[in-house]
């Protein structure tokens, strides 16, 4: 059995035409290339998505060219997309950044109840209404169903590796707590560099700052 029959076999629940979430409610802008690494040693290569509104990892099956949905995350090892390595789990999909210590980015949605037109260009925030789009892919079509929600805003989290044991930062609060030894010149860190919370590349300054103490 190839391995690809294999993936769909282990690790899928099957999504018919009418579909949870619409294009909007995902991670990527496209479903992207990856490479699917088991924990058992083997590999397959899918197209990807992650849903932040109803949170899975999707694929568009080779066979048929339909979006379905991951159901067996526990057997993926690692997901490489490009150079950028993920980790899914119960808790979602998160970056892996090669750092010391080792530090995951998690993108995490808001969302609120969609608008509903009701005539005369108006609309009601808390209508609930089911509408329907449309994801080509290799000039096939599947049709996603839109529910009540949309995303209203995107934010990060993070979770630092320290004995084995990730520990998750939504803020600087919980940031201090982790290095609360520190906290003064972690304190003034943050304020003197105006750290922004969701920015990447700040946030790994300031924990190599915080491990340097």
């Amino acid at each position: 059995m190839k391995m690809n029959q294999i993936f769909l076999f282990l690790s899928i629940v099957f999504c018919s035409n009418v579909f949870a979430q619409d294009s909007t409610s995902f991670q990527f802008p496209k479903f992207e290339n990856a490479t699917i690494f088991y924990k058992n040693g083997t590999t397959t290569v899918e197209k990807v998505n992650y849903n932040l509104i109803d949170p899975g990892l999707y694929f568009i099956d080779k066979k048929d060219n339909q979006i379905k949905v991951v159901g067996s995350i526990e057997i993926i090892g690692y997901i490489l997309i490009g150079e950028r390595k993920y980790l899914i789990d119960t808790e979602g999909l998160k970056e892996i950044l090669d750092t010391t210590p080792v530090i995951y980015v998690q993108i995490k949605a808001k969302t609120k109840t969609k608008a509903r037109t009701i005539g005369y260009g108006g609309s009601d925030g808390v209508a609930s209404v089911t509408t329907y789009s449309e994801y080509k892919s290799g000039g096939q079509m599947s049709i996603l169903q839109n529910n009540t929600y949309e995303i209203s805003k995107l934010y990060k989290i993070y979770w630092i590796e320290k004995n084995n044991k990730r520990k998750i930062v939504t803020n600087f609060k919980q940031f201090q707590k982790i290095y609360s030894n520190k906290k003064a010149k972690v304190s003034e860190y943050i304020e003197t560099n105006k750290v922004n919370f969701e920015d990447v590349n700040q946030f790994v300054d300031l924990v190599k700052f915080a491990e340097s103490l």
